[in-house]
């Protein structure tokens, strides 16, 4: 790479500064040159099935709170509007960059087929592609043995943090790049969002974490599974975690910080009420490490068969309900208008909040497979589509389980 040649940092679902591999690695590469951000709207992503306004504009409060936070640190936040490939091009015409440097993603069929062509295009144009893990998935794994030690291995590795020297002249000014600017629903030619929905970006993220490690999370063993508290009592984190306001590093880091409080206070404890409360905190902590756990291994499992998000697991069931979706049912299904009163319920709640707690993402699910015959890949469609959390790894495991 040429002595203090720009940097390129491509975001994609990892919209912070905190523990952000990709940003320190640039910075440390352009060795007090030029980094600047950049992050596309790509057409084939917004126009991908499973893509909703209330992505968008989730998307555009991550990304309102980014740029700041990047100007601190001396990046600039730069978007462009096209194809992945051209943009990444007119902006090493523009700019000369030889190193790319993003984090690994485990997406969407389309968004890998993406990331294949931009690698073949890094090859040919001799731009150096790092690409950084983000979390727990390990890339080309040949076994899963020893994964859940490799896991627990990068979670409790130091996160990834930029100088702070970086934003006082540490980093030198790109120069003119012309940006689209940040986006919106009305911009991108998006219907709007009209979801009560979370709101995004790094800030409310750490608000969120913060708010159930010392106040909500005491109910989460036990009131996750109930519609009625699961919406306090869950995290409510996974939005956070798919766009990338928080890593997974720093929600497990906090979680065992949080736990080591709750046994150290547990020791001291004098009351049989003061006892009673920390026993549940610390039930609850072990139910928030375990999923953490599974989070990245159902993440895995995509990693490993992309086909899953196409393809039966069993593919003994090939041709058993393809053929036999009713269109009215699924009409009904997805409108909430079955007839039965709790399945109807859940999916309302769904399309009015973009959320819906795990046990009920089930019920929807099996009453799709079993009661109405509906494959699964119509289904996951439009449940990833009002998922604020939609995160494809997990997403299509699910669904092809819950469907049997």
């Amino acid at each position: 790479m040429t002595l203090n040649s720009p940097v390129c940092v491509w975001l994609k679902r990892d919209l912070r500064v905190d523990d952000h591999a990709a940003l320190v690695a640039a910075v440390d590469r352009a060795r007090g040159g030029a980094v600047f951000a950049a992050l596309l709207y790509e057409q084939e992503v917004l126009g991908q099935p499973e893509w909703d306004a209330s992505h968008t504009a989730f998307q555009e409060e991550c990304l309102r709170d980014l740029e700041p936070a990047l100007g601190r640190l001396g990046i600039r936040l730069v978007t462009r509007r096209g194809e992945a490939v051209a943009m990444l091009e007119q902006l090493r015409i523009e700019t000369s960059y030889t190193l790319l440097v993003a984090h690994e993603e485990t997406g969407t069929g389309v968004t890998y087929a993406r990331d294949r062509r931009v690698r073949r295009w890094s090859r040919e144009t001799g731009v150096e592609f790092l690409e950084l893990p983000q979390t727990g998935v390990v890339r080309r794994l040949a076994s899963r043995n020893g994964w859940n030690r490799r896991w627990e291995e990068r979670m409790e590795s130091r996160q990834a943090t930029v100088p702070r020297s970086a934003g006082r002249g540490g980093l030198t000014a790109i120069g003119r790049l012309e940006s689209s600017g940040i986006l919106g629903c009305r911009d991108l030619g998006l219907p709007p969002d009209t979801k009560d929905r979370q709101r995004g970006g790094e800030r409310a993220a750490r608000g969120v974490l913060d708010d159930f490690l010392t106040h909500r999370g005491r109910r989460y063993s036990g009131g996750i599974s109930s519609p009625v508290s699961a919406a306090t009592a869950c995290s409510r984190l996974s939005p956070h975690l798919a766009f990338g306001t928080l890593s997974m590093r720093t929600v497990w880091q906090a979680s065992e910080a949080r736990r080591e409080e709750v046994a150290a206070d547990l020791a001291a404890a004098v009351t049989a009420t003061e006892r009673q409360t920390l026993r549940a905190w610390q039930r609850s902590l072990r139910a928030v490490q375990s999923r953490l756990h599974w989070h990245c291994h159902f993440m895995q499992k995509l990693e490993d068969e992309p086909a899953i998000e196409f393809q039966n697991m069993l593919r003994a069931a090939d041709g058993l309900r393809e053929a036999e979706v009713d269109p009215d049912r699924l009409a009904a299904w997805q409108a909430g208008r079955t007839g039965y009163p709790l399945v109807d319920a859940c999916m309302r709640s769904l399309l009015a909040t973009g959320w819906l707690t795990f046990r009920m993402r089930a019920l929807l699910v099996s009453f799709a497979a079993y009661s109405l015959w509906l494959h699964w890949r119509p289904v996951g469609l439009h449940l990833a589509r009002h998922f604020l959390d939609f995160e494809p790894g997990i997403h299509w495991s699910q669904l092809q389980m819950q469907s049997g």
